[in-house]
């Protein structure tokens, strides 16, 4: 049996937070930790062979006071697992015979944290958009367009980011507006 497996991907196969803490929790409940999840792991996360435990997990995007915040969470019993950029992941371990812990109780709550993971999801499109007309207008500006090299770039170019912008609309999509 092997003692160690890497995570590929995880946050951009799992967009919405719900979709990640799963993730998390069935790799846990399998026997699968992380030590310390830090911000390459969004590609690449190492995992290593534990004990099977129940352990939740808790995602938010947090751009803010991280002093303050990590208290915040610290005081209701939550281990901070790590953070990738302003992506954090909380822990707690459970007993198998108790409540799911919940780090968001209500709705209204759970609405705030999606809306904040949306916004963010639509800056990246917004940027995605004005970097591809960008290129699609100095191209034409200065006549690269009218050359092969110029125009095989290009097409590979405006390919790679409508590959970008289709993933992070169809991700944002994933992400429910509220949870009413």
């Amino acid at each position: 049996m092997k003692n160690k497996r890497v995570e590929w991907l995880l946050p951009y196969r799992h967009v919405a937070p719900a979709g990640i803490e799963r993730r998390m929790e069935a790799l846990a409940a399998e026997g699968w930790t992380v030590d310390r999840i830090r911000q390459w792991h969004s590609i690449a996360m190492p995992m290593r062979r534990a004990e099977p435990a129940r352990v939740r997990y808790a995602v938010e995007l947090h751009p803010g006071r991280v002093r303050e915040y990590r208290t915040l969470w610290e005081s209701f019993g939550w281990e901070l697992a790590g953070r990738m950029g302003s992506l954090f992941l909380w822990r707690m371990a459970y007993d198998p015979a108790g409540v799911r812990p919940e780090a968001y109780s209500d709705a209204e709550s759970r609405g705030r944290r999606n809306a904040i993971l949306r916004r963010a999801m639509g800056w990246i499109a917004a940027a995605a958009a004005i970097v591809m007309a960008a290129l699609v207008t100095v191209s034409i500006v200065y006549g690269a367009w009218g050359t092969v090299e110029g125009r095989s770039g290009m097409i590979v170019a405006l390919g790679l980011l409508a590959v970008l912008m289709g993933w992070v609309l169809a991700s944002r999509a994933c992400v429910p507006r509220d949870e009413s």
